[in-house]
């Protein structure tokens, strides 16, 4: 999907939180520093428990969700958010990219896979 075709699935500089899900700390930090450098409101989570919470209480707009989550799968996490905000944009951002685990992000409801984030293209 490229970047004019995620513009029309959410609002541009949106000021309804982007929810970093991310077990290394500080690669998650590292994330919202960069979102927020570049105007985004961003919420970070550490496990996909917390994840779950926020997108409970939060207008959460878009998810940055890592593949690998400790013991959990961010490929699980996608299908669980989405029962949440059905329109919610599901980013999966890794560096253990494969087909298999792309084909089982996409029917949980993932809306694009990246191997590296270009973050003024998000939204």
């Amino acid at each position: 999907m490229n970047a004019i075709a995620i513009k029309s699935t959410c609002t541009l500089k949106s000021h309804l939180p982007v929810l970093v899900v991310d077990d290394d700390r500080d690669f998650a930090d590292s994330t919202i520093d960069l979102l927020e450098i570049s105007g985004y409101h961003a919420i970070p989570a550490y496990s996909a428990t917390e994840a779950l919470q926020i997108a409970s209480r939060e207008p959460i707009e878009v998810a940055l969700i890592d593949v690998k989550l400790g013991a959990t799968s961010g490929v699980d996490l996608v299908g669980q958010l989405r029962r949440i905000r059905q329109h919610m944009l599901c980013v999966m951002v890794t560096g253990y990219a494969s087909i298999e685990t792309a084909v089982q992000a996409l029917k949980q409801g993932l809306t694009i896979i990246c191997t590296s984030l270009s973050i003024p293209k998000i939204c």
